[in-house]
């Protein structure tokens, strides 16, 4: 046997063993990981139900998913608005009948995960409650608890009261379409915060017990392995990040005489939302340091934030304003995440040198996407780019 033949037959036999070890990981691969080994983004569609009050839909979003970009869009649609061709608001519709997401994103929900009010109230319970930050006390009609200002860590009956209750919606078409978008942001806060935690509590509870425990919570067509896999694959410690934005709706006339405007899903500002986020996330413009924020004050020393500002503008951040914060002082330093991208967070917490338990977040209607909130355990020597 010639030295050629031997070569053609090693590689032979090496073409074979890798085909057959590949047709092993195929067969033992659940569905999903099939999925993040792919380059091609996929959809889960996220719902959380009120079955307190006939099942109303709460919360509507697509989750869509980039293997390759190590990046996770929450889509949210505002459950209040409507579809054009619906005579009823999504609220009232079920998440499948809700689901039109493929009409902005062009991607389908291969998955969904949707849990009930109850059901989110065990899991939270479970995962130790969530924190959030309330900058201004909040009352809500009906209301078991109350939400003074400040950082507050809530238990999940309380979070979710605090993310769901909605104002008393008065029919100026302004104010309806703000009090709706304010309950949105609510539930992104919630959301986010949890997610920015995932792994503490996987860490505490144990990556098995967490998967099948909300496997046995959350209506689903993914199984407790392939949570696993979904779980994994979401980790912060692994660099995957988690964006959040809505679909555009619109203030119309309704056509029937003296009936309240009409709140409607914008399917073509939809696209060309998700379309600049796609653009922006394969040119790599996500992952930068030019994102705009604010430095506020938080202790009784004259001009402090004044000062932050000018040594952050000077290594090339964009810092827009720097004031006092409005409730001092504070003892602690901590970021107040508004835009609901965890890269930004994360690149500012690095800069900040604070710990990740220093980070809440909280969307607002803000030209800012974090605010650096100083309080009196600050130095400036802990400043680093």
């Amino acid at each position: 046997m010639s030295a050629l033949t031997r070569v053609l037959l090693g590689l032979g036999t090496l073409l074979v063993l890798f085909a057959i070890y590949l047709g092993y990981q195929r067969l033992t691969s659940n569905d999903l990981e099939l999925k993040l080994s792919s380059a091609e983004p996929f959809g889960i569609r996220f719902a959380i139900l009120d079955d307190r009050n006939e099942n109303q839909l709460e919360a509507l979003a697509q989750v869509v998913v980039w293997p390759e970009e190590k990046r996770a869009l929450l889509y949210f649609v505002n459950t209040h608005a409507r579809h054009e061709v619906d005579d009823d608001a999504i609220r009232k519709l079920s998440p499948r009948s809700a689901d039109r997401f493929a009409d902005f994103t062009e991607v389908s929900n291969d998955y969904y995960l949707t849990v009930n009010r109850s059901q989110a109230v065990r899991l939270l319970d479970l995962l130790d409650g969530v924190t959030l930050i309330v900058e201004e006390s909040q009352e809500f009609p009906n209301s078991r608890f109350q939400y003074p200002r400040g950082v507050r860590f809530y238990p999940g009956e309380q979070i979710l009261e605090y993310a769901l209750s909605e104002r008393t919606l008065e029919k100026d078409p302004s104010r309806f379409y703000l009090n709706t978008i304010e309950k949105l942001y609510r539930t992104e806060s919630m959301i986010l915060n949890l997610y920015w935690r995932l792994d503490e509590f996987r860490e505490k509870l144990g990556h098995a017990d967490l998967s099948a425990f909300a496997a046995g919570l959350v209506d689903s067509n993914l199984n407790a392995e392939e949570l696993a896999s979904l779980f994994e694959f979401l980790n912060l410690e692994n660099e995957v990040h988690l964006s959040v934005l809505e679909v555009p709706m619109e203030i119309v006339k309704n056509p029937k005489p003296r009936r309240q405007d009409l709140l409607l899903v914008n399917p073509k500002r939809g696209r060309v939302v998700f379309r600049e986020f796609k653009e922006n996330l394969r040119a790599g413009r996500l992952k930068t340091d030019l994102f705009p924020i604010d430095v506020l004050n938080g202790t009784e020393v004259g001009g402090l934030a004044r000062r932050v500002k000018q040594f952050l503008q000077d290594r090339g951040l964009q810092v827009l304003d720097a004031d006092n914060y409005p409730h001092k002082p504070l003892t602690k330093s901590f970021i107040v995440s508004r835009s609901g991208d965890t890269y930004v967070t994360t690149r500012l917490m690095q800069i900040t040198a604070l710990e990740a338990t220093r980070v809440v977040f909280g969307r607002t209607v803000l030209d800012v996407d974090a605010s650096f909130i100083i309080g009196a355990d600050f130095d400036t020597k802990q400043l680093r780019l």
